[in-house]
């Protein structure tokens, strides 16, 4: 149960004091208005003479504040009582159902948040399939635990109000009726930790099929290729049955605690009419006051179990996702640079070493890369080319060395300033499943359609996108998969030129490309200079006609195989 409350009062972006107080001040109207129903029955039945202590306690309330203990006054104030407990409680619970969505979407944004700002080691390591449904899966879930916590807060205050009530009629009675309720919720509370269990496994199984299932479909092609789908197929149905299991064992709990609920309700109120008639003589105003507090007790338990199941079913994905929150924010990456970046001169690596899980990628490069020029690498596949890529964006710190922007070392450069200042277009572009506009802006409003259509001039595909005939507004659909790989790495790079950055990074661009749209490419590329430094890898010859610098990338050193004036350059590119 500690648990459980810990979701509501902790759950960021509410207000449990508002929900608390208006709960509270509900449960004292609430209050009144049962205590005014046992002078009101005594009046009704003629049996003023036996009134006991609580309905003389309210007759002389009533007096104090000038109102007769008639028929009508009492009526009066039973309706106003309850008529404010009832707006009181709907307040309270109607923010709950607000908050439910704020919580749900606090931990989107949170998780989003510190994922965005996390190491790019620790980052490359989680699984898609598991973010997306901790995110989308798990998220939800903590949204509707918050919402079962509050209406398990306000059926126990509400059970609490029931009780001191029944306690000032007949304590003797009340006290009887808590042991047997006390008994009866010990008895059915082995079914709620059972839905807990459950819940959790529910919640680990289903992150696994999510992951399962995001990795399946990234890798379908060469699954069907050589139809090796049966086997995953057959891995999804064992899984899928180890969660319906868990399903059908929460079902199952639900089911037993609402149906056995029934029969100790009936048990209760079976014996509490015989202890108050036949044994303790129970005046037949307390006896009737006290048997219908007491049926509501029992109803209220009922209910509040039944949340308490809902809340400890979900409450496993509250925490995942805050666990997840929490892992994340402890792999926050970490730059202290504060000087701003300009890059009129080169970039410079001086001895930079690096190695990734005890492998040694690069071991003391030193090269340079001239401002407003082109700088090819090449080289064998691993042998280091994206990585000198990812030190000059800062997504990896180097073990040794120093890198160099116009003689300024990188750790002392803002490295949020400096990634502003970088275009970067990665070997296999994915496009987002919306419109041209959209996949070149990501949704930055400050871009006019007139900066579109000169980074798509850039890039080469201006022409195009006009004789298509949404032009912007074409959908390229899932991943791009609805236009060419060409026009996917045309708009890629429009992308990349939007900011109208100082560095423009080009990994593997071409490498999926016929030989004609490599070509056209280039001549697109080269004509970016002297605007744009560029740095390009690639092992496809083209490339090596537009560079004014060539490394050769290979066995963790860099080797500078040609460096060309732009005069000579010009005469290299001639013949692309």
């Amino acid at each position: 149960m500690l648990s459980v409350l810990r979701i509501f009062f902790q759950a960021r972006g509410t207000r449990p004091a508002i929900v608390l107080a208006c709960l509270l001040l509900a449960g004292f109207a609430e209050a009144i208005g049962l205590m005014t129903f046992l002078p009101l029955l005594s009046d009704l039945t003629g049996s003023g003479a036996k009134a006991s202590p609580l309905s003389i306690f309210v007759v002389e309330i009533l007096g104090s504040i000038g109102l007769s203990p008639s028929t009508g006054t009492l009526l009066v104030v039973i309706v106003v009582a309850i008529t404010v407990k009832a707006l009181l409680s709907f307040a309270a619970l109607s923010y709950v159902g607000y908050a439910t969505a704020s919580v749900a979407a606090g931990l989107r944004l949170r998780l989003l948040t510190h994922l965005m700002n996390s190491r790019w080691r620790y980052f490359t390591g989680l699984p898609t399939g598991k973010i997306a449904n901790v995110i989308s899966n798990d998220a939800t879930r903590a949204g509707s635990a918050y919402m079962f916590a509050g209406w398990f807060l306000a059926l126990l205050l509400q059970t609490c109000v029931y009780l001191i009530v029944a306690f000032l009629i007949s304590w003797r009675l009340a006290a009887a009726g808590l042991v047997i309720g006390g008994f009866i919720a010990f008895l059915l509370s082995f079914l709620i930790r059972v839905s807990q269990k459950a819940g959790q496994k529910q919640t680990d199984r289903t992150s696994e099929i999510t992951t399962l299932l995001s990795d399946t479909l990234n890798n379908i092609k060469p699954l069907k290729a050589m139809n090796r789908q049966g086997i995953f197929t057959a891995l999804f149905n064992a899984k899928i049955r180890r969660l319906k299991n868990s399903v059908f064992v929460q079902a199952l709990s639900k089911q037993g605690l609402k149906y056995g609920g029934e029969i100790f309700l009936v048990l209760t109120v079976a014996i509490g009419i015989y202890l108050a008639s036949g044994i303790w003589k129970v005046p037949v105003p307390e006896l009737l006051i006290t048997g219908l507090i007491f049926v509501q007790v029992i109803s209220l338990v009922r209910k509040a179990q039944k949340y308490l199941q809902e809340t400890v079913q979900l409450e496993s994905a509250y925490w995942a996702v805050h666990n997840m929150i929490e892992e994340i924010k402890a792999n926050k990456e970490v730059r202290t640079g504060s000087k701003k970046p300009v890059l009129n001169r080169a970039c410079v690596f001086k001895d930079v070493s690096f190695s990734y899980h005890e492998k040694i990628i690069l071991d003391k490069v030193s090269l340079e890369i001239p401002a407003h020029q082109v700088t090819v690498l090449h080289g064998p596949s691993g042998s280091g080319k994206t990585t000198i890529a990812d030190l000059m964006i800062g997504l990896f710190v180097p073990n040794s060395g120093q890198i160099l922007i116009d003689d300024i070392s990188l750790d002392e450069i803002d490295m949020g300033m400096w990634r502003q200042r970088i275009g970067y277009v990665p070997q296999e572009p994915t496009l987002f499943h919306d419109t041209i506009r959209a996949n070149i802006s990501l949704g930055d409003e400050s871009i006019s359609d007139t900066m579109i259509w000169d980074v798509l001039q850039q890039a080469g595909m201006k022409d195009i996108v006009r004789a298509m005939p949404e032009g912007l507004e074409t959908s390229v659909g899932e991943r791009g998969g609805r236009i060419s790989g060409g026009q996917k790495q045309r708009i890629a790079l429009a992308r990349a030129l939007i900011t109208r950055p100082d560095l423009l990074i080009l990994d593997e661009v071409t490498s999926a490309l016929d030989e004609p749209t490599e070509r056209d490419i280039c001549r697109n590329i080269r004509k970016l200079t002297p605007g744009y430094t560029i740095l390009a890898i690639t092992h496809r010859p083209a490339w090596s006609k537009i560079a004014h610098r060539l490394y050769k990338i290979e066995n963790g050193g860099a080797h500078l195989v040609t460096g060309k004036t732009d005069k000579e350059r010009d005469v290299a590119v001639s013949g692309i």
